[in-house]
């Protein structure tokens, strides 16, 4: 039996805050409508569509998600809200009843295909020889 099955359960999506990082630095009247200056130091390594987040909104993100099961997380950067979306999953190894479950379930997939593939054929055939 095939043993090499993984099993992936979701658990949650959780967005983090826009990341307009300023908001965290000023307040409005501060802003005035304009965006701040910058001040760079150093060589930025990375110029694809992303954002700053505080290291400890990802970590209570991240916490939250493992205390519900998630074993996983993906991350996307959700360029219209200027955002993080993070998908948790729990990913393991499937246990053997799994293994069984799954494979039982494909193997019954596979007879249903096969049973429509053999009606279409007899279909098929029926209407070859009515033209004959």
């Amino acid at each position: 039996m095939k043993k090499n099955i993984l099993h992936y359960k979701y658990i949650q999506e959780i967005e983090s805050d826009e990341l307009h990082i300023y908001c965290k630095f000023f307040t409005e009247d501060e802003m005035d409508e304009d965006y701040p200056q910058t001040i760079r130091e150093g060589d930025l390594r990375w110029g694809g569509e992303c954002a700053p987040i505080k290291i400890n909104e990802v970590i209570k993100i991240l916490n939250d998600m493992k205390e519900k099961g998630a074993t996983h997380v993906e991350i996307d950067y959700h360029v219209d809200h200027r955002s993080y979306i993070f998908n948790g999953v729990e990913i393991r190894k499937a246990t053997e009843k799994e293994c069984s479950d799954t494979l039982k379930k494909l193997k019954e997939i596979q007879q249903q295909k096969k049973k429509e593939q053999i009606e279409k054929y007899k279909r098929e055939i029926d209407k070859l020889e009515n033209e004959i």
